[in-house]
Formats: C-alpha cells, sequence, structure tokens
C-alpha cells in the first residue's frame, strides 16, 4: 500500500480569455507537493491539476525555476494529453512532474496540438517554493 501525504502550495490563478487562434485556457492551475518517501536523489514531485476545457486535447506547462542560492534561473515545460497525464476525465486533469528545489513560476497553456503556441497571456499561473 503506497501511503502519502500531500500538501497545497501558494498559488495564485489567471482567467484565460477566447480567441480564435488558440481554446480558452484553464481558469486556475492548482499545484501540490507530493510527500511520499524518496530515495536519495530523487528529486520531489509536484501534482498539477486543473478543470479542461473544451477543444485542448494538449495542454503545455511552461516553468522557470530559480535556485534560491545562486539566483540562476532555469527553463521547463511538459506537454500534457491523456496519454501521459495522471488523470484525465471531464472534469479534472492532473500531471505529476519531477521539480528541483526553488522558486518556481508554472503557467498553464492550452492547446490544440502539440505544435499549437497557445495563448501565453491568459495562461493560469502557479507559483510556490520546493526546499
Amino acid at each position: 500500500m503506497n501511503r502519502s501525504l500531500a500538501l497545497v502550495l501558494v498559488l495564485h490563478g489567471a482567467a484565460g480569455k477566447l480567441t480564435a487562434q488558440a481554446p480558452r485556457n484553464p481558469e486556475r492551475l492548482t499545484a501540490v507537493l507530493e510527500l511520499e518517501r524518496l530515495g536519495p536523489k530523487q528529486p520531489p514531485k509536484v501534482r498539477f491539476e486543473w478543470r479542461p476545457v473544451a477543444d485542448a486535447p494538449v495542454y503545455l506547462l511552461k516553468g522557470t525555476i530559480t535556485d534560491p542560492k545562486t539566483w540562476q534561473v532555469k527553463a521547463a515545460q511538459f506537454l500534457v494529453t491523456a496519454a501521459n497525464a495522471n488523470e484525465w476525465t471531464a472534469s479534472r486533469v492532473s500531471y505529476v512532474a519531477p521539480v528541483n528545489p526553488g522558486l518556481h513560476s508554472w503557467k498553464l497553456i492550452a492547446l490544440r496540438s502539440a505544435e499549437d503556441a497557445g495563448d501565453d497571456k491568459s495562461a493560469a499561473v502557479a507559483t510556490f517554493e520546493v526546499r
């Protein structure tokens, strides 16, 4: 039996706008740090969750991570589809991603396809720190 605890992190959401080029973005992005026993070299994991929107078979999670010691900023991104999501239902999508410690800022952008640019300006945003 796998037991794990979760800690809800500080979040900020932005409402999406409808455009002709891209589907409307989800209104809110939630990030939860999974507090399960990890090996010494395994990075922490964060579960991202949101309500799906119509006409979006793909989502782009696009993040920046700032190292609190060196202030070096790194970028990361994940394309989330029904095939690689941890949960994909009519009411919820969740995706678990390994993340490095640091100050995180993530955007969620709904896409029509993996090649679509989406609407970055109205993306839902989550910010948090992983220690």
